[in-house]
């Protein structure tokens, strides 16, 4: 009988995390607590739910904190669902910049640079300026 209300007990103390909504992972996703917002997109990429967005901004937070080896593990993943994603293009360009990767970032603000319309392409002919190179 003990065995069985610990586990209910474990699983009632479970419930909030399984009645996450969709919106309430992409809340936490964006919060600026670090182990809330990988707790939200990592529940998002877990359900299934806008993965390619949720790595992304994973990613980010990641990138926020400094850990840029996982940052771009997360880029990298996002991008083999959307390749044409400008936004992890930009972002994992400026992480391996950051993580001293200087090839694969110019790669990567490259083909950034070449699916952007001419109108924004003045951010992505920046980052390649800056480390030398041309678009």
């Amino acid at each position: 009988m003990r065995g069985i209300l610990i586990v209910v007990a474990f699983a009632l103390a479970a419930l909030p995390a399984w009645a996450q909504t969709k919106d309430d992972n992409w809340r936490r996703c964006g919060s600026d607590d670090f182990a809330t917002a990988i707790g939200g997109c990592t529940a998002l990429i877990q359900s299934g739910q806008d993965v390619d967005d949720a790595y992304c901004s994973r990613g980010s937070v990641y990138y926020k904190h400094g850990l840029y080896n996982e940052a771009i593990a997360d880029f990298t993943r996002s991008l083999a669902i959307d390749p044409n994603s400008t936004e992890c293009l930009r972002s994992r360009g400026q992480a391996y910049e950051k993580a001293g990767q200087r090839d694969k970032a110019i790669a990567d603000y490259r083909a950034w640079f070449k699916l952007e319309s001419p109108v924004d392409q003045p951010e992505p002919r920046e980052a390649l300026e800056r480390l030398g190179a041309t678009p």
